[in-house]
């Protein structure tokens, strides 16, 4: 089974692409049918500057949300872990500050782009808590090898599997 994590990588990001794909080229077809409804009177400079870059997020959210969903493959190991937690994590609550901008200011108010200023908060926020609150990464002690961290006893455990493991496969060969 070589390379047997990479194609589940592929395969998530496939089944990613497939959903999304679709669903984000119509909702921009729907927003490029109303603003050209409401006629391009409304669709100055100004907005035609704002459409190009919130499309330009959008696309950078998508290629977030599809990157989360091959690493969301990847922490949902073994038997019976399968969550039904949506992949794309900051991302996907980008997209969705982009389509409500999007479809707000079509359809409401222009002053929906100011909306916008929430992806910088939110990421601050996230480093933030991340790494001031005290909500840091596990890897924190990096100076400290793995096995200075584990007790004796599971040093010795983990040094017996492998030894078990590599005494099976030796077997298995022959």
């Amino acid at each position: 089974m070589a390379n047997a994590s990479a194609k589940r990588a592929a395969a998530a990001q496939k089944s990613t692409s497939q959903w999304y794909v679709p669903l984000l080229g119509g909702v921009n077809i729907i927003y490029v049918w109303l603003r050209v409804w409401q006629g391009c009177s409304t669709w100055t400079w100004g907005h035609v500057c704002m459409s190009l870059f919130l499309w330009a997020l959008t696309v950078v959210a998508y290629q977030g949300i599809v990157a989360d969903s091959a690493n969301a493959m990847h922490s949902n190991k073994g038997p019976g872990s399968h969550s039904k937690q949506l992949s794309g994590g900051a991302s996907l609550d980008m997209l969705g500050i982009v389509l409500l901008v999007q479809f707000g200011s079509t359809l409401w108010s222009p002053r929906f782009y100011w909306l916008l200023l929430l992806i910088p908060v939110g990421f601050l926020w996230k480093l933030y808590n991340t790494f001031l609150k005290g909500n840091s990464p596990p890897s924190v002690g990096l100076s400290e090898l793995p096995h200075q961290q584990m007790s004796q006893a599971d040093v010795d455990a983990a040094q017996a599997r492998r030894e078990r493991r590599a005494e099976a496969r030796r077997r298995k060969r022959g």
